[in-house]
């Protein structure tokens, strides 16, 4: 069985690509009690886990909406 790899950004923790389950692109990046990492679903609450995570660097483009009004400092 091949590994689970997603996609995540450093900062925000949003995970790229959809849900295998409602296929909406609103996953996060979740840690498990045995410290392993893998995804939640924000919009059908699905879970699932990685066998590792590619970090992404830079800006995640779904944050920006959440900092309007935010002290940039």
């Amino acid at each position: 069985m091949a590994d689970v790899v997603i996609r995540a950004y450093r900062v925000s923790g949003y995970v790229l690509g959809p849900c295998p389950k409602c296929t909406k692109e609103s996953r996060g990046l979740v840690m498990f009690e045995d410290y392993a990492l893998g995804w939640e679903c924000l919009e059908c609450g699905e879970i699932g886990r990685a066998d590792r995570v590619d970090w992404i660097e830079g800006s995640d483009p779904n944050a920006e909406e959440l900092g309007e009004g935010a002290d940039s400092s």
